[in-house]
């Protein structure tokens, strides 16, 4: 994984200058790369990830306009 971390180094320099986050995300199963990112220093906190797929929400548009088709 050195090419995994001296990737992760450069971008590190790149945030650093403006003291910036850096965010990602893991898979719940990926344990090798939950490791890697704890040993660099990283913080892994839980959260649930939504995704609205156009197929969800286009049903609920006008074409016309783009406006919703009902009020929620």
């Amino acid at each position: 994984m050195g090419g995994s971390r001296a990737l992760m180094l450069a971008l590190a320099r790149i945030a650093a200058d403006d003291g910036l986050v850096i965010c990602w995300e893991v898979q719940p199963e990926n344990a090798g790369a939950q490791r890697f990112y704890r040993r660099l220093g990283a913080g892994l906190f839980t959260k649930v990830i939504a995704g609205w797929r156009p197929e969800s929400y286009l049903g609920l548009l006008l074409p016309e306009t783009g406006e919703a088709a009902t009020a929620a």
